[in-house]
């Protein structure tokens, strides 16, 4: 069953109304606006600047903050000043939508149940390179942030390539040649990155989490 495409319009024009900052981070297979199953969520990066404006406009349309899943009362550790991510909930007419909400781009650590910042350097050009999307309404990270952060929330959040994200890092793989992406994995993943990249030019999915795990070349 899939979340009525009514509460997905109403969520983003409030936020464009009101001129909150974010991105939002992904569209796995444009799941949205029509396609997104009710056992989902939507996963939303919200400028630091725009913290307090998001939750008061948010709150105006009838969401609640409720425990984060993945949050501090759950036992997680938010490292390097990175800000606790954010978990709101509307229950409507038999729904329920859930918004996800991180306030710097983040990924899990090595270590259980440690969330992380993405490089200053990523976080920013994401903030800067952000795209309108017209069609939809909303606004999504540019091709290159994109790639990036596909590849790493596959392998430190997901610890695996999925059927899902495959073709999303397939069609944009063209970009592991720009020198910016390649600068900016290399500072996720730092002397591993020459071998990641050639590992996805190759197609070689099932072989990346194990290798960059066993990878003794530092």
């Amino acid at each position: 069953m899939y979340l009525p495409k009514i509460y997905i319009d109403r969520l983003f024009l409030a936020l464009n109304e009101a001129g909150v900052s974010y991105i939002l981070m992904k569209n796995i297979g444009n799941e949205l606006p029509d396609k997104l199953s009710i056992e989902k969520d939507v996963d939303i990066f919200v400028f630091p600047e725009s913290k307090e404006l998001f939750e008061n406009t948010i709150s105006s349309i009838g969401f609640k903050l409720i425990i984060h899943p993945f949050g501090k009362e759950t036992g997680w550790i938010f490292a390097y000043g990175v800000d606790e991510f954010q978990f709101w909930q509307l229950e409507e007419d038999g729904y329920i939508f859930n918004v996800d909400v991180m306030f710097a781009i983040s990924c899990r650590s090595m270590y259980p149940k440690v969330w992380m910042p993405l490089d200053k350097l990523i976080n920013e050009s994401t903030v800067k390179n952000k795209v309108f999307d017209e069609l939809n309404g909303w606004w999504i990270m540019d091709e290159k942030n994109m790639l990036i952060y596909l590849i790493v929330r596959s392998v430190f959040d997901k610890s695996n390539f999925t059927p899902e994200y495959i073709p999303e890092i397939e069609k944009r793989k063209n970009l592991l040649s720009d020198e910016y992406v390649k600068s900016a994995l290399g500072l996720v993943f730092f002397a591993f990155t020459p071998k990641l990249i050639e590992l996805i030019q190759k197609g070689l999915y099932n072989s990346i989490v194990e290798e960059h795990i066993t990878f003794k070349e530092y």
